[in-house]
């Protein structure tokens, strides 16, 4: 008896202790991202690598990123080869998620991005959003994953705006490419899938159980009575 009431007090402790350890960890702007993307087309072997069958047409990308994409972001300014200013950070995690292959992103092969229209080097409005990875595991072929929302107003929301599902979804613009390259005698082939249906959605963070410090003291209690019975 004692054996397992140790060993549940520590179970649950360590539950808390990583729960903690996450919410404490994480920006409060950190979020994460459900992008249901469908009406994918593509040449029928690609989507038989993705779907199990040419006529699958949608898959699931699930990323997580820090919503204040000013916070930590480098602004690149336009010059001679840009007419725009972008402003681009990192993701925490990003994957895709398909009937037959998920793929899970490279983190430093990837960034969250905003963009103006104006090179002036503010970035004071924004007016498109682009998610981009070109490393995947586990999979032997490179896959590069561009998605893109945007508008045709040029100042559609404010830099100090967080990028919210609700601001994604309102923008005109939809876009969606999977690009795989594989090497055939020593060259590269790229196949591709595109989409225009994206559709956005905020995946609700996971809290601390409320009881959480009851069921500890629950637990705690029945091992000290337990203990002064034998004794």
């Amino acid at each position: 008896m004692k054996k397992f009431f140790t060993a549940a007090v520590a179970a649950v402790m360590m539950v808390a202790a990583t729960g903690a350890s996450a919410a404490t960890g994480a920006s409060a702007a950190t979020k994460t991202f459900k992008a249901t993307v469908s009406d994918v087309t593509g040449p029928d072997e690609l989507l038989e690598d993705l779907f199990g069958t040419s006529t699958g047409r949608t898959l699931t990308l699930l990323v997580t990123f820090d919503t204040d994409v000013s916070s930590g972001a480098t602004l690149v300014s336009g010059g001679r080869r840009f007419d725009y200013d972008v402003l681009r950070s990192g993701y925490d995690a990003f994957s895709l998620i398909a009937p037959e292959k998920t793929l899970d992103a490279v983190a430093s092969d990837g960034d969250v991005r905003t963009q103006d229209g104006i090179a002036d080097r503010s970035l004071d409005v924004s007016d498109k959003f682009i998610l981009r990875s070109s490393a995947f595991s586990p999979d032997p072929a490179i896959y590069q994953i561009l998605v893109i929302a945007s508008d045709l107003d040029e100042s559609k929301w404010s830099r100090t705006d967080p990028i919210s599902a609700s601001l994604l979804n309102s923008l005109s613009v939809q876009s969606f490419q999977l690009i795989k390259s594989v090497t055939v005698n020593g060259s590269f082939q790229d196949q591709d899938v595109r989409s225009n249906s994206v559709t956005w959605a905020e995946v609700p963070a996971v809290p601390l159980p409320a009881g959480l410090p009851l069921l500890l003291a629950g637990l705690g209690a029945l091992g000290i009575a337990s203990r002064r019975r034998r004794s």
